[in-house]
């Protein structure tokens, strides 16, 4: 037979399941609601990539479908005539000097034969 101290020991481990129980229940509750918030999250980053990676790829392709504007000439000519063709203008005054001055040109420097 079961006497009355087994009973209250069974009562009190009883209560502490309830507890346990209820304790655990909140706790689901609550990690289900992140859950919910962290997918609504993941599925707006995941969309933002899909919309940055369709943008990379059409720049991408407009780049290499259009390596070269027309319009980049004339917006940067004057960039280019200073950066990269002063060595072309000299190659074009060794062609249009006198017959005297062709060797500075060389040296690019003054030199005896210059009059």
């Amino acid at each position: 037979m079961l006497t009355l101290d087994q009973i209250l020991l069974l009562q009190e481990k009883v209560e502490t399941a309830v507890e346990k129980i209820s304790s655990l229940r909140a706790d689901v509750t609550r990690l289900t609601s992140e859950n919910d918030a962290l997918r609504s999250k993941c599925a707006e980053l995941t969309k933002a990539l899909s919309e940055k990676t369709e943008q990379i790829s059409a720049l991408e392709t407009q780049h290499i479908q259009d390596p070269v504007h027309p319009l980049d000439f004339r917006l940067h000519r004057r960039f280019l005539m200073e950066e990269q063709f002063p060595p072309l203008w000299i190659g074009l005054t060794a062609l249009y000097a006198p017959l005297h001055e062709l060797f500075d040109v060389a040296d690019l420097q003054a030199g005896p034969f210059q009059a």
